[in-house]
């Protein structure tokens, strides 16, 4: 069975498959399936001894009986030529047939493949290509982005986009949000690389000296900017910072307007550094009304500890040191 199996029933012009039922001409060794051997009374071919006169071969596509000196074939338009002109066996015409078959399932596997190419290339055009060439689409996602609160996502097609719309004011907006995120995570050291990007937008600088603040514990690092001021004093090690509203000591009555100003730009400082240290306004108002008489006073939060005295011949004095 193995043998036949891939062969054409010249009854049916049908494959022989696997399982079939067939059934081969004792004369001739032509096989067909067995209903076709049924319907047609025995083999289909005509064998030497039946032949009709003027048939002498058979057409090298279909099959179709030729008669003699015919052109081309009656059935299928074949032209016959001096090799389908000559007598030919069934199993010629059988090869034949199956190779036909076998160039037109290579022509279908082609056309196959190359529709698939085509709906490949359609398909890359429309993921890589058009979001590309449609700046409003990706601003759209852009936006869900940050709506989602994946601001890095969201910087990196803002920053494609260009002037595209106020994509410039939003990948500011996201990279704020960012660094907020990173400050908020205690992730100081990230901070920074995204303040580089903001400048002086919004808070940034103030909020990139908090994040150095709470990833150090050195006032050297943190306030070297101040320590070029007479009022100001920052131990070696980084330990404390001294605020000192009237350094030279000098009593209120002997004040020139240098000593005067000295005094307020001290007392501006410190309550900038409170708001900076995180110490809340009542610290700032405590401050304003001590008196001599009252002595040291001090506040601490989770980081830091403040205390300070006050007296007229000296003025405010004010030591921040980290919280033990």
């Amino acid at each position: 069975m193995e043998d036949y199996i891939g062969k054409i029933c010249p009854f049916c012009k049908m494959e022989i498959r696997e399982g079939d039922a067939v059934k081969v001409c004792e004369k001739c060794g032509t096989v067909h399936h067995a209903s076709c051997w049924q319907d047609n009374g025995g083999c289909s071919m005509q064998h030497n001894d039946e032949r009709p006169t003027g048939a002498t071969n058979f057409c090298m596509r279909c099959g179709a009986e030729l008669q003699e000196g015919q052109a081309f074939c009656h059935k299928c338009g074949q032209k016959v030529d001096a090799q389908n002109g000559a007598d030919m066996n069934f199993a010629a015409w059988q090869s034949s047939v199956t190779n036909n078959e076998a160039k037109k399932k290579d022509k279908k596997l082609v056309i196959g493949i190359a529709i698939g190419v085509v709906v490949l290339a359609v398909i890359a055009v429309a993921i890589f290509v058009l979001p590309i060439l449609s700046p409003g689409a990706n601003y759209k996602k852009a936006q869900e982005y940050y709506g989602n609160k994946q601001y890095k996502e969201a910087v990196a097609i803002f920053e494609k986009l260009g002037d595209y719309e106020n994509s410039a004011e939003m990948m500011n907006e996201c990279n704020y949000e960012l660094l907020k995120q990173y400050y908020e995570n205690g992730e100081y050291n990230k901070v920074s690389e995204v303040a580089e990007k903001l400048g002086n937008y919004k808070d940034t600088k103030t909020m990139v000296k908090k994040a150095r603040m709470l990833s150090t514990h050195n006032f050297n690092e943190m306030y070297s900017d101040l320590a070029k001021n007479s009022w100001c004093t920052i131990a070696a090690d980084g330990s404390y910072l001294k605020i000192d509203s009237n350094p030279k000591d000098k009593e209120s009555k002997y004040f020139n307007s240098d000593d005067w100003a000295i005094m307020l730009e001290a007392w501006e400082k410190v309550e900038e550094i409170n708001k900076e240290l995180g110490f809340s306004d009542a610290v700032n108002e405590k401050m304003n009304g001590t008196t001599a008489l009252q002595g040291k006073q001090t506040e601490s939060n989770n980081e830091y500890t403040v205390s300070w005295t006050y007296h007229p011949d000296n003025g405010l004095e004010v030591i921040y040191e980290f919280k033990k």
